[in-house]
């Protein structure tokens, strides 16, 4: 049994977000990337939000990625990195 770190936060559709899990940002027209949710505190960053890594060139951020999607309703839980791996393959 792993237990994951509540983030506070409700995907598009009121579902929990919990800490690993596998979110899809989908932006208005249509296209999308899908990254893990991670507390960033060993980057100096006190906060959930999506790792860098995961986030395509295409797209800019000027603040928490994580934090934008779900004002924008644009962040949908998709699955978790324990069970799920294969959906960050893209």
């Amino acid at each position: 049994l792993i237990i994951e770190q509540f983030t506070g936060m409700k995907d598009e559709n009121g579902k929990l977000i919990y800490e690993n899990d596998l979110i899809k940002y989908i932006t208005e027209d249509g296209d999308y990337f899908v990254a893990p949710v991670k507390y960033m505190n060993n980057e100096g960053y006190p906060a959930f939000d999506i790792p860098i890594e995961y986030i395509p060139d295409s797209y800019y951020f000027d603040s928490n990625v994580l934090s934008i999607g779900i004002e924008e309703e644009a962040i949908k839980v998709i699955g978790n990195i324990h069970n799920n791996k294969d959906l960050l393959e893209r």
